[in-house]
């Protein structure tokens, strides 16, 4: 067999999971694998939130792809252009001029971008969660506003420093306001002009119970759990505008010095581009993940609607699903190259984690309801085997 080459766009979950599948399915010589991805590691997002909050290093939340998918060619050019019909990519070179490369197969998993322009005033007063970069200036921002209060010899200014929003009760929002009030009031002790009681982390929300995607148990676990670490939490609140000063809802306005979003996003720029069937922004695929109408180009992850053979319902755009249809678009292009029957994607939950501060977190996993520290430690575990390597693994675990 003559050897192919497969390009890969996107290096998060999904983009590099089918990557290392590739390799193991497929010699060098039969296939060269290019992946690219603007930044040169993966990054686990979900851990982030722990990175703003300190609880763990910012570089333990990033792998070097290069370390991570050895045979792999890692690229950092932006895509700009993807043209099925001449089977080639359309990249930005080093020298800023484009540059086109052909492929005998394209995997699409560019995933979406952050857009805080759902909220009025949010894109410019709101921070995002969405890169390394976020939380590093984010957990700075956090320790520069105690700097403030520290010194500042006005009681309301004081207490306006101190007062932080998360917008959004998702797993994101969740995560991101336990990390940052377990981060503010642990470093209390170095403050001696602060109060705890003027610190306040106010957590909002535009439905009815946090976290949807697992039980209503749990879910009321999460919030008493949170509530009584000192965090207000607003429930069928919807923001409808940001400002320097805070947040506005439909019944008044919250004042606070820093607004942190993880509520929206949009479409990658690639795929607005992209002439492909389309569903409320995401291509639409067959149920081996192939584009509709393609034969060798297929999307997985967050920027493709992907039905699953498993209940026929959408998958929802989280890592463990991402992951698996990156793992199943590989094993299908290699059936492909062997001129084997491809199999549709099905993919049957494992569980839910999330972490919500002092380490504690909820969890359900396969069928079993987990709260507390053991949740907690069962959520630490879970990515920490996900890390390439067993020095790793017991770097980051020492931390």
């Amino acid at each position: 067999m003559a050897q192919k080459r497969i390009i890969i766009i996107g290096g998060g979950f999904g983009g590099v999971k089918c990557a290392r599948t590739l390799r193991d399915r497929l010699r060098p010589a039969d296939a060269e694998i290019i992946l690219f991805n603007r930044e040169n590691h993966l990054v686990f997002s979900p851990l982030l939130a722990d990175a703003v909050g300190s609880s763990l290093n910012l570089m333990d939340v990033i792998v070097p792809l290069r370390q991570l998918l050895p045979g792999v060619v890692c690229r950092t050019e932006e895509v700009r252009q993807i043209d099925l019909v001449r089977n080639e990519v359309e990249f930005e070179g080093f020298d800023s001029q484009p540059r086109r490369l052909g492929y005998d197969h394209l995997v699409i998993a560019c995933g979406n971008i952050s857009n805080l322009n759902v909220v009025p005033g949010m894109a410019d007063h709101a921070f995002p969660l969405k890169t390394v970069g976020d939380a590093a200036v984010l957990r700075t921002h956090v320790l520069e506003q105690l700097e403030k209060a520290e010194v500042c010899d006005d009681p309301a200014r004081q207490r306006w420093f101190l007062s932080f929003i998360v917008v959004g009760g998702g797993y994101s929002g969740v995560e991101s306001a336990g990390e940052i009030n377990d981060l503010l009031r642990g470093s209390l002790r170095f403050f001696p002009h602060i109060r705890k009681e003027d610190v306040t982390v106010t957590l909002i929300h535009s439905r009815e119970q946090l976290l949807p995607e697992i039980s209503p148990q749990l879910r009321e676990f999460a919030r008493a759990k949170m509530v009584k670490a000192g965090i207000a939490i607003k429930l069928n609140a919807r923001v409808l505008l940001a400002t320097g000063e805070g947040v506005g809802l439909p019944d008044g306005f919250v004042s606070g010095g820093t607004i942190v979003c993880t509520i929206g996003s949009t479409t990658a720029p690639i795929l607005a581009r992209l002439e492909a069937p389309k569903e409320k922004g995401r291509v639409l695929t067959e149920p081996d993940l192939r584009l509709k109408g393609c034969s060798n180009a297929w999307a997985i992850g967050d920027c493709a609607a992907i039905i699953n053979a498993h209940d026929g319902l959408p998958s929802p755009p989280t890592g463990q699903f991402a992951e698996r249809q990156g793992r199943q678009c590989a094993e299908n292009i290699a059936r492909t190259l062997r001129g084997e029957a491809t199999r549709p994607f099905t993919f049957k939950v494992l569980g839910q984690l999330c972490s919500i501060g002092g380490h504690c977190a909820v969890a359900e996993l396969f069928g079993f309801k987990l709260s507390g520290f053991l949740a907690w430690f069962t959520w630490r575990g879970v990515y920490l085997f996900k890390l390439p390597s067993w020095a790793r693994r017991i770097q980051v675990g020492f931390d």
